[in-house]
């Protein structure tokens, strides 16, 4: 039996009843009629493997297209056609609630929301979440979201769903006797339960404290946004699963209050102590021997008005002596304090192995200078050291007037027997600006 014998004969999918005009009208479908309702729902070989959504997308549209002016009816399926609400538009949006999209762009939502279902190994990369809104983008490159309202009896929900360059589509939900909070905790919920979270971004405050152990085993990258209420949730984390990526900065009220500072203890987690990029907007209060308990091998955060240039240098003859991480990368310090003419100074009076360059002269040296494209290089200070024991490895080094960047450069490699440098080029910027809403996802 062929598979298309298996498809048409198939229980699972009953195409024996059609409406057609009016429900009066009965008829049997003609093997013609069948095969173009497969190919126009995507050519998935059992019905059955829809979820209700999609079903509901395909009778609907079907009202539209009127390919054979009919509305498909199954048996495991009637309450699902009595409750489909489905307008499909030529662009412009109807009064009516509904499913709002472009009709060129149906075959990609059905083939999505197939995957989604029924892949196993889809994932959500990134899953935001806010007071209101929650958004989940999977490796699919499939993003839907969800913003929540409250209404006088109840709330009302705006759902999203869409992918690049193929579709968008959106849908309007009412719910009585419910909460906007409520509604979202229970997608929430949901969303965690059936998907595998990869990173998350959270603004939330919620009168409850949300429930991180339920996702915790999955999360590797962990990005908090706060207002004045500091509410960063790290203890209720799994300490036994650690962290990719740590980053927190707040939402300011006003877009040149620079943020207020934090303390380290505030963020003295083992989880992020030991994370491996970690990124700070805000300026953390610290001891040097508190600096350096850090393990991130990728860093960018703001250092408070106690940090002195001292914790730098002391950096740099730890590398000397390799009992900096063998993996470390990149370091981004911003500062309070300009240390730029104090940074010189001391640089000329330490014994490194180390060269000076400068913007103006900077032709010649152009290899150098290209690992720090982003940053504006005028008036500032640049610095190459090598290391005493091995001068293939290298520091390149970046002083600004309240920012010290500091690149691992230099990393051996074997080349037909030969032991050379190979230029570490640096995983992008980490850059943050503390004076302003940052951008983190970079």
């Amino acid at each position: 039996m062929s598979e298309e014998d298996v498809f048409f004969g198939s229980d699972c999918f009953d195409t024996e009843i059609f409406v057609k005009n009016k429900p009066s009208d009965l008829k049997m479908a003609t093997r013609q009629e069948k095969r173009e309702l497969a190919e126009y729902i995507g050519g998935f070989e059992r019905w059955t493997d829809l979820d209700a959504d999609c079903k509901m997308y395909i009778i609907g549209s079907l009202d539209y297209m009127s390919r054979s002016n009919l509305s498909l009816c199954s048996k495991l399926d009637n309450q699902i056609v009595k409750e489909t609400i489905l307008y499909i538009t030529t662009g412009k949006l109807p009064k009516n609630d509904g499913i709002r999209m472009r009709h060129r762009n149906l075959a990609e939502l059905f083939k999505s929301d197939f995957e989604q279902e029924n892949g196993e190994r889809t994932s959500v990369k990134l899953l935001i979440l806010k007071e209101n809104f929650i958004e989940m983008q999977t490796t699919s490159n499939f993003h839907r979201s969800w913003k929540f309202g409250e209404r006088k009896n109840g709330c009302h929900i705006i759902a999203k769903s869409s992918m690049e360059s193929k579709f968008t589509y959106s849908n309007f939900l009412e719910k009585l006797e419910t909460t906007a909070e409520a509604e979202l905790v229970k997608t929430l919920k949901k969303i965690l339960k059936k998907y595998k979270v990869e990173t998350l971004r959270t603004t939330v405050r919620f009168n409850t404290t949300p429930n991180f152990s339920e996702i915790s085993a999955n999360i590797k990258n962990l990005e908090i946004k706060y207002r004045i209420d500091k509410k960063l949730w790290l203890s209720l984390l799994n300490p036994d699963v650690p962290l990719d990526s740590f980053s927190i900065f707040s939402v300011l009220e006003h877009p040149y209050r620079i943020p207020d500072g934090l303390k380290f203890e505030e963020i003295a987690n083992p989880l992020v102590i030991n994370v491996k990029k970690l990124r700070s907007a805000q300026h953390i209060d610290m001891t040097e021997e508190q600096f350096f308990s850090l393990k991130a091998t990728r860093m960018a955060i703001g250092v408070g008005s106690d940090f002195k240039v001292d914790t730098v240098f002391e950096f740099i003859r730890r590398w000397e002596n390799n009992e900096i991480n063998e993996d470390f990368r990149q370091m981004e310090l911003w500062t309070i304090q300009d240390y730029m003419e104090e940074f010189k100074e001391r640089m000329d009076e330490e014994e490194f192995d180390a060269t000076l360059y400068q913007y103006p002269n900077r032709y010649p040296n152009e290899e150098f200078f290209v690992k720090f494209n982003g940053y504006n290089p005028r008036n500032n200070y640049f610095y190459e050291i090598r290391n005493r024991e091995n001068r293939l490895k290298t520091l390149s080094i970046l002083i600004k007037t309240t920012c010290i960047v500091i690149y691992r450069t230099g990393l051996l490699k074997a080349t037909n027997g030969v032991m050379e440098a190979e230029w570490i080029k640096p995983e992008g910027l980490i850059y943050l600006h503390l004076h302003s809403n940052p951008a983190l996802n970079v």
